[in-house]
């Protein structure tokens, strides 16, 4: 899959490099959370456990983000189905030599299309923690709203903010 300026695959063992770097990223520790990946094996691991191949998930999960130019992996970007949302909810991260490049919103933008066009989904979530203005931002000029949060009582994403975008009429 690609949009202009970037390739979207499925992750292999030989990005676990790339992963333990994005991972371990301070601002992913702070805004998604520590993995507890401090080794290439465990990088591998977290490949094979949680970024399996969105293709036998129906179009569900998350994908390496590369640039076209130069074949460099600089974040994640998908789709996730998460056990304690009504919907779908869009997940990204970005190295932060690729942030400030317009990377992330040409991302979202795309995978809100697969959504909305290619997966048939009505709404889209996105969980963002309160302090995270910069993806706040992000998700705003993508065209999402502020919403409730659509499990109340639910703590696994205590201090996140609920957005939503509704695929167009």
């Amino acid at each position: 899959m690609q949009s202009e300026r970037l390739f979207f695959r499925k992750a292999k063992e030989s990005d676990a490099a790339f992963i333990l770097t994005l991972l371990n990223d301070p601002d992913w520790l702070k805004y998604i959370g520590d993995r507890k990946l401090d080794s290439i094996e465990k990088s591998k691991a977290f490949i094979t456990a949680h970024l399996p191949d969105p293709a036998i998930n129906e179009g569900l999960g998350m994908y390496v983000i590369e640039v076209k130019s130069n074949g460099a992996a600089i974040g994640l970007c998908g789709l996730l189905q998460r056990a304690h949302m009504p919907d779908i909810d869009i997940g990204y991260a970005l190295l932060p030599n690729a942030r400030g490049s317009g990377f992330a919103a040409e991302s979202v933008r795309f995978f809100i299309s697969q959504a909305f066009d290619k997966l048939h989904y009505a709404r889209i979530y996105a969980i963002v923690k309160a302090d995270n203005q910069r993806s706040l931002s992000l998700i705003r000029a993508c065209g999402f709203s502020i919403t409730p949060q659509p499990y109340p009582g639910n703590s696994f994403d205590k201090g996140c903010m609920y957005y939503m975008r509704e695929k167009p009429v």
